[in-house]
């Protein structure tokens, strides 16, 4: 992340969200935008409270009734639909 300069990161890493996690707060700030795939409410939960946290606001993409969650996170400033 700090390498280059990320705008998205687009996440379906079949329960390993805990990687994303688990980058520090300053790294995770410097991603404009996340779509991140979970598996789990656990999982869910920590990402919202994660990310919340950061200052990103969370819309819903899609849920299945025994499937993943897709979730899309934001800056405040984000401008797209």
């Amino acid at each position: 992340i700090r390498t280059f300069e990320v705008d998205v990161i687009k996440a379906d890493i079949e329960g390993a969200e805990t990687y994303i996690i688990d980058l520090s707060d300053e790294d995770f700030g410097l991603v404009k935008e996340y779509y991140i795939e979970i598996h789990s409410q656990d999982l869910l939960n920590r990402m919202h409270q994660k990310l919340t946290s950061c200052g990103y606001q969370m819309r819903e993409v899609s849920r299945s009734e025994h499937g993943p969650v897709v979730l899309f996170f934001y800056r405040d400033s984000f401008q797209g639909q």
